[in-house]
């Protein structure tokens, strides 16, 4: 339940649910960037930091990335804030529609 109404909007989400969604996609953001210096640094092999990166421009495209990084930004490092800004936003859905 906090999942699916923190992607919408952060607001939608009481002051102790809005406060573990943060603490939550602030620690998955903080995994992917240790992965990205990984994977800049060769530890990581591009195939693995790609599939990374399409759930990361899933989740970029919800309303709450910006909302978190309101808040968060100050988190990370300037060079990994840089590479997601510049990073193609995906289509995240949650539930697959069958047609």
């Amino acid at each position: 339940q906090i999942w699916i109404t923190g992607l919408n909007d952060l607001d939608n989400l009481s002051d102790v649910e809005r406060l573990r969604f943060v603490i939550y996609i602030t620690t998955i953001l903080r995994s992917y960037e240790n992965a990205y210096f990984q994977w800049r640094s060769g530890r990581l092999e591009d195939d693995t930091w790609h599939a990374l990166m399409a759930v990361v421009r899933d989740v970029k495209s919800t309303p709450m990335y910006s909302q978190i990084l309101d808040v968060r930004r100050h988190h990370f490092r300037e060079e990994f804030l840089k590479y997601m800004d510049e990073l193609e936003v995906g289509d995240y859905s949650y539930i697959k529609t069958s047609k």
